[in-house]
């Protein structure tokens, strides 16, 4: 009943980010959020998504965790990382209904992420 309540309250919280000019950041209330910031663009350059796994010390088992890969990535240059974790209960697809994938491009077209 949680993560329903969670999965609503989620959905609900992008719906409005998607159709209102002016939400206001949950961090920073003097900061508008832009429109667009989390869609798919015809001018930007997307990265990959891939789907990898590796063995959990705490599961014993062999656990599924997906990567976004930069637009051009080179395995032989270092990059930031960031990790975006599930909650009690999710999996590794929690997040995407968000477009991480999507937004972490967009930020790198505009020159805002590195």
């Amino acid at each position: 009943m949680k993560k329903l309540f969670f999965l609503f309250s989620i959905s609900l919280i992008l719906l409005v980010s998607c159709t209102t000019s002016k939400v206001k950041s949950f961090v920073d209330k003097n900061y508008d959020i832009p429109i667009g910031f989390d869609q798919h663009k015809p001018d930007v350059k997307y990265g990959v998504v891939n789907d990898v796994s590796y063995f959990s010390k705490t599961t014993n088992s062999n656990r599924p965790a997906k990567i976004i890969l930069p637009p051009n990535y080179d395995k032989n240059k270092k990059y930031p990382t960031l990790y975006l974790l599930h909650g009690l209960g999710g999996n590794e697809n929690d997040w995407f209904g968000g477009n991480p994938d999507q937004i972490i491009s967009n930020l790198l077209h505009e020159g805002k992420s590195k």
